[in-house]
């Protein structure tokens, strides 16, 4: 059996499962929307070094509560797709994903962005239709769906600002 054949045999076993199990894989594109999964895990329980090839992650309408922070090690990862899944928040951890283009969490429980997400200088696409964070947004900082140059300014911005204010109060409590 080729390595092709396994990995799609482990993807077809997983839609019965709710834990997609990944491990040695060397493959750039995963694309696995409308199954029952909620858990991303390799075989030692955190995203293998091996996936450090992947470029494209589709994980849309499953049921994904969280996103662990071993996605770090996803620094090749140019599109996370992870609409319609129960996702509450992101994670700080995926300022690692440097090469982070598109970003797309519509239809999440999403309320805000961490603001480390500001720093992917590469994101270019974020598309937070239908979430908390939509009207949480635009009532509280003027930021219209969808619109990532402004989204970017206030990441950066408020980042900048939360710096700021903790090495103050280091440097007070010195």
């Amino acid at each position: 059996m080729q390595k092709d054949d396994r990995i799609l045999d482990e993807l077809k076993s997983s839609r019965n499962s709710q834990t997609l199990m990944l491990g040695n894989c060397w493959i750039q594109s995963l694309s696995v929307p409308h199954n029952v999964i909620s858990h991303v895990l390799s075989e030692d329980g955190i995203f293998a070094e091996s996936m450090s090839k992947l470029r494209r992650l589709d994980l849309s309408h499953n049921y994904i509560t969280e996103i662990p922070p071993s996605i770090s090690l996803l620094t090749n990862l140019r599109e996370l797709w992870l609409q319609g899944n129960p996702i509450i928040r992101l994670i700080p951890e995926m300022q690692s994903l440097k090469k982070l283009e598109v970003l797309d969490i519509r239809n999440t429980k999403i309320e805000e962005l961490p603001l480390e997400l500001g720093m992917l200088d590469n994101l270019f696409e974020v598309d937070w239709k239908n979430t908390p964070m939509a009207k949480n947004y635009e009532i509280n900082y003027g930021i219209p769906v969808n619109d990532i140059v402004k989204l970017k300014e206030y990441l950066i911005t408020s980042n900048t600002r939360k710096t700021i204010e903790l090495t103050m109060y280091d440097f007070l409590l010195r």
